[in-house]
């Protein structure tokens, strides 16, 4: 065979392949025109949500569902939306929380703290429950090791996946029938890799919000000119031991006022910060207003991290306590934290040594403090999240 016919062949062979994509192309997106146009609710992405004063029609019946309440932002933010959704909408909406999960026992403080009850079920008991309930939606919050539950969830109601976590967003692809999805921030919804099913009008960004919290009076007085400090896990994207060394080495010398406290469960950040003198480390306080006890006492809020994200729960809390943050541009930080105006936004420690040094100023700080407090009541206070969720839940 001469290779003009050899090569013949492999132009039709890949001339006849590419019309077969070409015809799956047409047939996928006719297939998603006809979906969309049967299935898909009211375009709640085309709604111009109230964010504020806003008066449901419906009276609705919920279940969240969690796998783990091993702490994090997924279970603080859950914590803070059921809670706003009682405290903003009594009349009409009811609230039921599970944890598919039996251990974590310890972790069920923070529910409490807010006035919250989680009943821990395995997911045959779930199903079972499910069977005889009478909820208009379950919504599951999503944390990296959540599975899909559709299989269990009965067709009358409405499912609702909400991811908290940039983690694993390859397994998004295990929830390809929900009902409805929701992003906490815009970052993660432009990162997911949607499957191509999932019609945009399916899909909303409802930022993360929180509530500011009675402060719990606590024996912890923090000292300080200047006093910087974090809650969070310890975790390897949230923090390296170095930062505490930077803290005492470089800033302390800087600022000689200067004290770093720390909130979190760490071994050998508990060591290193029993020998120096500028650093401290306060543990885990999983009581919500204990834990904003403290952050109210900070004059700066110190958020290194080092991988993207949602919308950061610590950050919030920080901002709901009038706290400027100094924070690293990844994941949702930059729909938080506007710079210049609640904190700001370094590339590396040289930056956030300089902001560090402006904020000592107590004319600027107070100035910051302020502005941070203002901005925190028009746009992240959780009314401005339940308001939204409401209106997402009747149109649904």
């Amino acid at each position: 065979m001469s290779y003009q016919t050899k090569d013949r062949k492999k132009a039709r062979a890949k001339s006849a392949k590419a019309q077969k994509l070409r015809q799956r192309k047409l047939g996928e997106d006719r297939e998603i025109k006809i979906t969309a146009h049967l299935d898909r609710p009211t375009t709640p992405l085309n709604i111009r949500f109230q964010s504020k004063g806003y008066s449901p029609k419906k009276k609705l019946s919920i279940c969240h569902v969690i796998d783990t309440l091993s702490m994090g932002g997924a279970q603080v933010m859950l914590a803070e939306l059921t809670s706003g959704l009682k405290k903003s909408y009594p009349e009409h909406v009811s609230n039921f929380l599970i944890c598919l999960e039996p251990q974590h026992y310890r972790h069920r403080v923070l529910f409490h703290s807010y006035g919250l009850r989680v009943i821990h079920w395995s997911k045959n008991d779930f199903e079972g429950f499910l069977k005889n309930s009478t909820f208009d939606i379950v919504i599951q919050h999503r944390t990296a090791s959540a599975y899909c539950l559709k299989s269990i969830i009965p067709d009358r109601m409405k499912y609702i996946l909400v991811n908290h976590t940039y983690s694993e967003l390859n397994k998004m692809n295990r929830f390809g029938k929900c009902d409805f999805y929701v992003s906490v921030c815009q970052y993660l919804d432009r990162k997911t890799p949607w499957a191509s099913h999932i019609h945009p009008s399916r899909r909303a960004v409802i930022l993360n919000g929180v509530e500011k919290a009675n402060r719990k009076s606590t024996e912890t007085i923090l000292k300080g000119t200047l006093r910087s400090g974090r809650c969070h896990r310890l975790v390897p994207d949230k923090f390296r031991m170095d930062s505490l060394k930077w803290m005492e080495n470089v800033v302390q010398k800087e600022l000689p006022g200067h004290h770093h406290y720390l909130i979190g469960n760490s071994s050998k950040a508990q060591e290193y910060c029993s020998k120096t003198s500028s650093c401290h480390y306060l543990g885990e306080i999983s009581h919500q207003a204990a834990k904003i006890g403290v952050i109210s006492q900070l004059d700066v809020y110190f958020y290194e991290t080092f991988a993207p994200e949602g919308a950061s729960m610590a950050i919030l809390e920080s901002l709901s306590c009038g706290i400027p943050v100094i924070c690293r541009d990844f994941g949702g930080n930059s729909e938080l934290v506007i710079h210049g105006m609640n904190g700001f936004i370094e590339k590396d420690r040289k930056g956030f040594l300089k902001r560090l040094k402006e904020l000592s100023d107590p004319n600027v700080l107070r100035e910051f403090k302020k502005r941070t407090s203002e901005d925190y009541w028009d746009r992240l206070h959780i009314s401005n999240a339940t308001a939204r969720y409401m209106q997402l839940f009747e149109q649904v």
